[in-house]
């Protein structure tokens, strides 16, 4: 499952695609490709994980500061915001998992229990090239989960993937 990508300029949820052509302005080629669009008025930004987050106007892209995943030269998206900053994320398949030092799969997006120094349940919005997850703390009053505005930065190797009980009825 991919997570949410937030537009770079306004930290709000991107629409899942618009096609966009042009013509490349070097090359004088005719170009085409599908990408997430910001969703507020006026806003050019636009992001796949070819180009990273653009600005598209007049058919022509034009470049943003660009956040790239040292192992697989990819973009990064900004999946969350904590304290006001950009929480960033490589999508390739291999950064939006790790196994933890028990052989379990911690995926991005996942419920998990954090074992030491902390303990209870996060969800993990992004996993770091150095093995540490940023976790925002899951809470339940009896009606349902919620995300409560509590942060940490945790190491896949101190979590587990979180099993609800079996319901008793």
């Amino acid at each position: 499952m991919q997570p949410e990508i937030l537009c770079d300029v306004h930290l709000t949820a991107m629409t899942l695609s618009s096609t966009a052509t042009g013509i490349n302005t070097r090359r004088k080629e005719a170009w085409s490709d599908t990408f997430r669009a910001c969703a507020e008025p006026g806003c050019h930004t636009h992001f796949n994980r070819n180009k990273g987050y653009v600005d598209i106007r007049d058919s022509r892209i034009l470049d943003h500061k660009h956040n790239w995943c040292r192992e697989h030269k990819e973009p990064k998206a900004i999946v969350a915001v904590r304290f006001g900053q950009p929480v960033w994320q490589c999508l390739h398949e291999s950064c939006l998992s790790r196994k933890n030092r028990l052989g379990e799969t911690i995926r991005v997006g996942q419920i998990v229990r954090a074992t030491h120094p902390k303990h209870g349940r996060f969800r993990i919005w992004s996993i770091g090239e150095d093995g540490f997850t940023i976790l925002q703390m899951v809470g339940n009053r009896g009606e349902g989960e919620f995300l409560m505005d509590l942060w940490e930065q945790i190491p896949v190797d101190d979590l587990s993937p979180f099993i609800p009980a079996p319901s008793a009825e």
